[in-house]
């Protein structure tokens, strides 16, 4: 009896073992006979390697957009600072062209509508620049800045030529009022007696280095008069450098003949202070400060 179950149990687990062992071999017969083969899973490893693989590209598309919009915003700053340096020296420049007064009003008229224009010019570049959203844009318009300077690079150094052309001749028309003055002190001095030979040479020697003071200031802002951007012309850039290089010569020479004059006029008043001469009042000497070119 005991037996006999022990057989029936080693039976059930051969058939058992057979079952199981004959099943890939039926599923695949299966698989082949419906013409499909069953697809195989995607490895752990290359799913995890593909997602790293997705978010560092998103990272570095994310890095790369924050450094262009960071170039950008720089490149708008650059262009306020450049632009608001250029217009507070336009302005500060247009001031002192107004408060001429020894220079014509035509000429004044014509450098005060240029400067303004420039002004308006680089007021609505600093504009658009601030709405640019690429950077081949704000490039080219910070180019711009660069290139519109030619102007810029003509009016500021034109418009410092015509202030010293008018402060030679303001200083000139004082040294004229003193001259007039000097020339009634050694009239007077001739008249009792005293020797005014040196003294009326140089009073000569002041009147005609007045003068060519003046005649300088005329030829510097002759020179000047009517120049034009070279808006990159070579030949307009050249010609115009030369001009502004001989209106400063002019302006030098000016100033030096302002320096003799006034030398002239110190020999003068020295000389009319003996016992008995009637000097110029210091006050009117002092007015007569020399101008520096520009």
């Amino acid at each position: 009896m005991k037996n006999n179950k022990i057989k029936l149990i080693v039976t059930l687990a051969l058939v058992l073992t057979l079952s199981f062992s004959s099943l890939p071999a039926l599923s695949k017969a299966a698989d082949i006979n419906a013409g499909t083969t069953s697809p195989k899973p995607l490895m752990r490893g290359n799913g995890i390697k593909a997602k790293i693989q997705a978010r560092a590209t998103s990272t570095a598309s994310s890095t790369k957009a924050t450094k262009i919009a960071k170039t950008i915003v720089d490149a708008i700053k650059k262009a306020d600072t450049e632009i608001t340096k250029r217009v507070e020296s336009l302005n500060k420049t247009l001031e002192n062209v107004n408060g001429m007064k020894n220079v014509s009003a035509s000429e004044k008229a014509t450098l005060s509508s240029e400067i303004q224009s420039e002004i308006s010019k680089l007021q609505a570049l600093n504009s658009k620049i601030a709405t640019d959203t690429d950077i081949a844009t704000i490039k080219t318009d910070l180019a711009t800045i660069i290139s519109g300077s030619r102007i810029y690079a003509l009016v500021i150094p034109r418009a410092n030529i015509l202030a010293s052309v008018d402060k030679v001749n303001t200083i000139a028309t004082m040294l004229e009022t003193v001259a007039t003055k000097l020339q009634i002190r050694i009239d007077e001095a001739k008249a009792t007696g005293t020797v005014v030979t040196t003294l009326q040479t140089a009073l000569d020697s002041m009147i005609v280095k007045t003068a060519d003071a003046k005649k300088e200031a005329l030829t510097a802002q002759t020179t000047i008069s009517g120049l034009v951007p070279d808006n990159g012309n070579k030949a307009t850039l050249e010609a115009n450098t030369a001009a502004l290089k001989l209106a400063r010569t002019s302006i030098k020479n000016a100033n030096a003949d302002l320096a003799a004059a006034r030398k002239a006029a110190s020999i003068i008043t020295n000389g009319l202070k003996a016992p008995g001469s009637k000097a110029v009042k210091k006050g009117d000497l002092k007015k007569t400060t020399t101008s520096k070119s520009n």
